[in-house]
């Protein structure tokens, strides 16, 4: 309750301030997206505010002003499948051969879920890095923890995601490329803040 109070009352002196906000388990986040597993609160994208550490709020991010993007699917066959994306949580000995494995069962994008940061093992990275320019594939890059961001992509390769969830990504993910295959528009479908993939089914006229 404290840790609450000091943090609506250190907002409050913020020019334009954060709106509604929660606070939990040390996390400050937008209402957008966030939801609650078991016992914490996760935030969701473009919702992660700050933290309270020592008892005081650090506030780190604006919380982005969400607007759903909507897609048409009108055009797709009802017996038309989705383009596949892959998720690979992190791993101290990742398999890369799974990279090629993924594509070769027909991914075009690869989550990976990073240690703090954005940061993968870089033994790894030295293995994964001929197999995503061969292939050409999409790799991105986000922190599955619940405060994670991944700012920056560390190792020359990869999509930052921000605060991306990486489940709630790769279900968006497949909607995205389903449109486009132009990696700067599918970072700007990324980085644009949007928490959920709307699917807009237009009536038809007779």
């Amino acid at each position: 309750m404290l840790d609450a109070i000091r943090t609506v009352v250190v907002a409050a002196m913020i020019p334009g301030g954060y709106g509604v906000m929660i606070v939990a388990h040390s996390l400050i986040a937008g209402p957008q997206g966030t939801r609650k597993e078991v016992d914490r609160f996760i935030h969701g994208p473009g919702s992660y505010i700050g933290d309270i550490v020592n008892h005081q709020p650090r506030f780190r991010n604006n919380p982005t002003s969400l607007s759903p993007r909507r897609f048409n699917i009108t055009g797709l066959s009802p017996n038309g499948a989705l383009p596949q994306t892959r998720y690979f949580p992190r791993q101290r000995d990742f398999p890369t051969d799974q990279i090629e494995q993924a594509v070769k069962a027909g991914a075009r994008a690869i989550v990976l879920g990073t240690y703090h940061g954005g940061y993968w093992p870089k033994e790894s990275v030295k293995e994964m890095l001929p197999l995503i320019k061969k292939h050409r594939v999409l790799v991105i890059l986000a922190d599955p923890t619940p405060a994670g961001y991944v700012q920056e992509s560390k190792f020359g390769f990869g999509v930052p995601a921000g605060d991306w969830d990486p489940f709630q990504l790769l279900s968006y993910l497949r909607y995205v490329l389903l449109f486009t295959n132009n990696k700067e528009d599918i970072c700007m479908a990324i980085w644009s803040g949007v928490a959920t993939a709307v699917i807009a089914i237009e009536p038809t006229t007779e």
